[in-house]
C-alpha cells in the first residue's frame, strides 16, 4: 500500500496481508461469520494466520474489559492529585473490572452462575454499597448481582 500522494517521500510503502476467515461450524439457523482482516504483520503460514485471527477474536474481550473499567468504574472521572494515588486506584479498578468480566464470562457459559462463584460474601457486600459510601464505582447498582448479565461479544 502506498502512502497518500503528498506523503510518498515521507513514508515508505506498507506491505499488507489480507486474511479471510470463515466460521467452520456456525450455530443452527445462523450464517457463518466471515472476517477479512488486514495486517502489516508477517503471515507466512497457516499457523501464523490462525494466530492473527485469535488475536483479533480477543478484541471483544478487551473492549468489554475496557468498558467495565471506563464506564462502570468511571476510571476517567478520577480526580486524584498524585500519580501514585492514581496508579494505586487504577490497579484496584483493574482487578475489580477483571473480576466483573470473569463473572460475566462464567455466566455466558453457564447462565446459572451466581455472583458467589466469583466473589466472596465480603466482596459482594462491599460492592453492593451505594456509590456515596464506596467511592463511586458502578453508581448505586448492585454490581455483583448484575455483573453476570453484562453483554460479552464472541
Amino acid at each position: 500500500m502506498l502512502p497518500a500522494i503528498g506523503k510518498q517521500k515521507l513514508y515508505p510503502p506498507l506491505g499488507l496481508t489480507v486474511i479471510h476467515a470463515q466460521e467452520g461450524q456456525a450455530p443452527a439457523g445462523r450464517v457463518p461469520l466471515q472476517w477479512k482482516l488486514i495486517t502489516n504483520l508477517p503471515v507466512r503460514s497457516k499457523s501464523q494466520a490462525f494466530e492473527k485471527i485469535d488475536w483479533y477474536a480477543m478484541r471483544w474481550k478487551i473492549e468489554t474489559f475496557q468498558k467495565i473499567l471506563k464506564s462502570g468504574c468511571r476510571a476517567e472521572d478520577l480526580r486524584l492529585r498524585t500519580a501514585d494515588r492514581l496508579s494505586n486506584l487504577i490497579a484496584i479498578y483493574c482487578i475489580l473490572s477483571w473480576r466483573i468480566f470473569w463473572v460475566s464470562m462464567l455466566h455466558r457459559t453457564d447462565p446459572g452462575t451466581a455472583p458467589t462463584d466469583a466473589f466472596t460474601d465480603v466482596e459482594i457486600a462491599v460492592l453492593d454499597r451505594p456509590a456515596t459510601e464506596a467511592g463511586g464505582c458502578y453508581g448505586r447498582r448492585r454490581i455483583a448481582r448484575h455483573a453476570a448479565h453484562l453483554p460479552v461479544h464472541p
